[in-house]
């Protein structure tokens, strides 16, 4: 039981009152942040001071931040192209000599005959492909230029990796 003093134990006008009194400000943080321009559209706009600290250029919005990007190079390009692993050309480990070019006979109704000889799964581990960048068309010899439906089988992307880094690894070992 509260004591007789108690702001609970008055009346009923008096209580809205004292709560109307207590309950001022209550919810309300005061803002650290600041008021800033933006520097491409000139729109007023305002940011959190955790947000102030975070960067030294600011935009009312994406589509501002991205006219600003719009044309500019980076200055560390050039550097971070020369010492990026991504290469390109011969320097890449991926060349083999340049463009290889599909025979005539590489054509859609010839993956479509694939597709339903082998029913719509990898024939390595069985997976059903759900859409038609799942599975992928691939030659059992690793020419390109042989077409013939017997050389072709349906592969899901995963084992379709692993036969062709298996391939590689043995054209290098020799193993």
């Amino acid at each position: 039981m509260k004591p007789e003093w108690h702001w609970t134990n008055k009346p009923e006008p008096e209580r809205r009152e004292i709560i109307k009194k207590i309950s001022v400000g209550w919810g309300k943080k005061p803002k650290t942040g600041k008021w800033l321009v933006c520097a491409i559209c000139g729109e007023r706009f305002y940011r959190k001071k955790c947000h102030l600290v975070r960067s030294k250029n600011h935009y009312c919005s994406p589509e501002c931040h991205a006219r600003s990007k719009k044309g500019r190079i980076p200055k560390n390009l050039e550097m971070a192209r020369a010492n990026s692993p991504i290469k390109h050309g011969e320097d890449n480990i991926n060349w083999k000599g340049g463009v290889y070019i599909y025979p005539k006979e590489w054509t859609g109704s010839l993956h479509y005959n694939v597709w339903q000889r082998d029913k719509n799964k990898c024939q390595q581990c069985g997976k059903v492909g759900k859409k038609r960048s799942d599975l992928v068309v691939h030659h059992r010899d690793f020419t390109k230029h042989n077409c013939k439906i017997d050389n072709l089988q349906l592969l899901c992307r995963s084992c379709h990796m692993k036969i062709h880094w298996q391939y590689r690894k043995q054209l290098i070992t020799g193993r």
